[in-house]
């Protein structure tokens, strides 16, 4: 009797330790998803920069 209690607790520790992992799994994925994106965003101001400085160099150029 005492066997089986010993047993259905290292299995019930065993899921927890699981579940644990899966959960800190998808908080790393959502980690690495926001990082993505926060530098997407970055990128994409970067380069809207870049763009504007290439448009006032021809305006520049042309006037």
């Amino acid at each position: 009797m005492k066997q089986a209690l010993v047993h259905v607790q290292n299995q019930a520790a065993m899921q927890r330790v699981a579940r644990s992992r899966i959960e800190q799994e998808l908080d790393a994925d959502k980690f690495i998803a926001g990082a993505r994106r926060r530098h997407m965003e970055r990128l994409s101001v970067w380069a809207q920069g870049v763009r504007e400085q290439h448009m006032n160099e021809e305006t520049r150029e042309t006037a």
